[in-house]
């Protein structure tokens, strides 16, 4: 337990018979690590001074020659701790006033110290009444954190609601624009409205991506999973990539082992790949190769994304699926994103029962790899309702 959480004890020490009482009494919750329990004597303190604190209660094993007075400088050298007087047998009433007096918070005799658990200050009960108040502490600030959060999420989704509106429209007129140049325009217009089509795509992406990223983070979003065959997905979204790419690139995919269908939401999966691809088609330097195998012994298939672009610094590759964080990125190569894809990833395929990695070879090109689950194809019976899956 760290030091700082546990409470403190001094015992000033004019009594022999009265001190090793005490020590007894609080040997245990100090051999518990629940308090710390330090001994010194009562001239040593008074002549040099109490041992370096804080102090959380001092304790005052009074003899015949304790007096109030002795008891007021010790209080002085330590004010916010608590002075608790215990002596071998009751002093009287005057006594017991004038140790008050002096900034006692109880007086009393061995036996009503130990009847009354020392007044309230042993150390296990005041050691957990403030554990009980850090935590009733720390779920108040959780609570309001929890709070605080929510009214964010509300606010972003307000806002990139009402963007992505007309933001829809605009890019929409920008392909009529487009279509009516490209029918024999001027050049110079051409490319002007080319560039505002893509930079209004890019805003466009994302603002979904970035209400994509609230959905994931609230729950709204389930899995509606069902087999289907992952080749004929990844063609599909390759050949949008080649449509969407700006620039001469090469995207091949290559099936290394019969596939299995896989068990998944289709959907999901596609954003996976479109988001993948995306990343590597701002990142290559002309070729992209994603590769589909099965693994038969986890029952699962393998999509790995690989470019020749400049690779993966490995210092951040064990942080790449961490929202805003980014790799390096080429001078002049495509538009910077906002580090949420990846992240985007790795939520909807652990809705999948999936999982996302990255390869950490830097100079090489970057290797993103993901996994599905494979559905079974012998001919087993299956419970009604659901899928037969190879783990």
């Amino acid at each position: 337990m760290p030091s700082g959480s546990r409470v403190r004890f001094l015992v000033v020490s004019d009594e022999p018979v009265v001190e090793g009482y005490l020590r007894r009494e609080f040997a245990p919750c100090a051999g518990g690590r629940t308090c710390v329990l330090t001994t010194v004597g009562l001239r040593t303190a008074l002549t040099r001074g109490l041992p370096p604190g804080p102090w959380d209660v001092l304790l005052l094993a009074a003899g015949k020659h304790a007096s109030p007075d002795d008891a007021r400088r010790l209080k002085s050298f330590a004010p916010a701790a608590r002075l608790i007087v215990v002596s071998e047998e009751d002093g009287g009433e005057e006594r017991r006033l004038a140790y008050l007096a002096a900034g006692a918070s109880a007086v009393m005799n061995r036996a009503a110290a130990a009847a009354s658990s020392f007044h309230g200050i042993r150390p296990c009960g005041v050691w957990r009444r403030r554990q009980t108040d850090f935590l009733l502490r720390l779920r108040r600030r959780v609570r309001t954190l929890r709070e605080l959060e929510a009214r964010r999420r509300a606010f972003l989704d307000d806002i990139f609601h009402e963007l992505r509106s007309p933001l829809t429209v605009v890019m929409a007129s920008i392909r009529l624009l487009l279509e009516d140049e490209a029918k024999g325009g001027d050049p110079e217009r051409l490319a002007l409205v080319n560039m505002a089509a893509r930079n209004c795509d890019h805003m466009l992406h994302r603002v979904v991506t970035i209400l994509e990223r609230s959905k994931l983070e609230s729950g709204v979003i389930k899995a509606e999973r069902a087999p289907f065959e992952l080749e004929p997905l990844a063609q599909e979204v390759r050949a949008e990539c080649l449509a969407a790419a700006a620039r001469p690139l090469e995207v091949v995919v290559r099936v290394r082992s019969a596939l299995p269908p896989v068990f998944a939401d289709r959907v999901m999966v596609e954003q996976v790949l479109r988001n993948l691809l995306d990343n590597a088609v701002r990142f290559a330097h002309g070729r992209i190769l994603v590769v589909l195998r099965a693994h038969p012994g986890d029952g699962t298939v393998q999509v790995s994304v690989v470019d020749d672009g400049p690779g993966i610094d490995p210092a951040k590759a064990e942080h790449l699926f961490e929202r805003f964080l980014q790799g390096a990125r080429p001078t002049g190569v495509g538009y910077k994103g906002m580090g949420l894809g990846l992240g985007i990833c790795r939520d909807l395929l652990a809705l999948n029962d999936g999982r996302i990695w990255a390869g950490t070879r830097r100079g090489v090109g970057a290797h993103f790899h993901f996994t599905l689950p494979a559905v079974v194809v012998a001919g087993l019976e299956a419970p009604h309702g659901t899928m037969p899956l190879g783990r």
